[in-house]
């Protein structure tokens, strides 16, 4: 199947399944808060982003880390930690170790600045993105761990 074929398909998968309310959650365009390029900064944007359901908006915050997962090997390999915000509400880092360095010496216990794109979900949403855009059309994220910056 030609690959456009196979972007229409996914869009208008995803068209039905947002139109229906089945795990829908509102992505941020231009005009919508947070404005286009807007970052929502610390567990209030967080808190925000979540309660109201925004998806695909620029997040930073910090945590400490609760949970390391096993990496995430199929196809674009991810490293994967759950994050605790001062607010209580917890948030999946996914961390794309094809583009950046694996964060080193990570361990339960640590504090993690993070910077990426939100997306939602009921359990307290998830942050990737979490490096440089290959392709630059998205701003760059990152994560701070003990001195380094992985991007």
């Amino acid at each position: 199947m030609k690959s456009w074929i196979r972007c229409f398909a996914a869009w208008f998968l995803g068209m039905m399944i947002a139109g229906s309310g089945i795990g829908a959650a509102r992505t941020a365009f231009p005009g919508a808060v947070p404005a286009a390029g807007e970052i929502l900064a610390g567990h209030e944007g967080l808190e925000k982003a979540w309660k109201e359901g925004l998806t695909e908006v620029l997040v930073r915050c910090q945590g400490l880390v609760v949970y390391k997962l096993p990496d995430d090997l199929e196809g674009i390999r991810h490293q994967r930690f759950l994050i605790r915000l001062s607010s209580g509400q917890t948030v999946l880092i996914v961390h794309n170790i094809d583009l950046a360095k694996r964060v080193a010496k990570l361990r339960v216990g640590d504090k993690v600045r993070v910077r990426g794109e939100y997306i939602w979900n009921e359990k307290g949403g998830l942050i990737h993105k979490t490096h440089r855009d290959p392709g630059g059309e998205d701003p760059s994220g990152w994560i701070k761990h003990e001195g380094w910056i992985y991007r």
